[in-house]
């Protein structure tokens, strides 16, 4: 085997790895997905928790365990960019 033909071997298969992760992230989102709305909750949705609201913007797992996404709302009332790890529970697996 030359370098060339090594290199070549070697971007193949870690082309190949890229696009396995990419394909296992989708699924993580779309599990997780499925799960949020089996557990009939919906992107849009407002969610409150010990006096805290915040607005679902999905969903997405963490280790192996499907939760929900969830940005807080500003004053006055407009969802923000910040992420509320109070507000993101984990989901039932029903």
């Amino acid at each position: 085997m030359t370098r060339k033909e090594y290199r070549q071997k070697k971007n193949d298969i870690q082309e190949e790895i890229r696009k396995l992760q990419k394909e296992s992230a989708q699924l993580d989102i779309d599990y997780a997905t499925e799960v949020m709305e089996r557990n009939g909750y919906k992107v849009g949705q407002r969610v409150a928790k010990n006096g805290k609201e915040g607005e679902v913007v999905g969903a997405e797992m963490f280790a192996m365990t499907p939760r929900l996404k969830v940005n807080k709302l500003k004053k006055d009332g407009t969802v923000s960019q910040i992420y509320s790890y109070e507000l993101s529970d984990y989901l039932k697996e029903i």
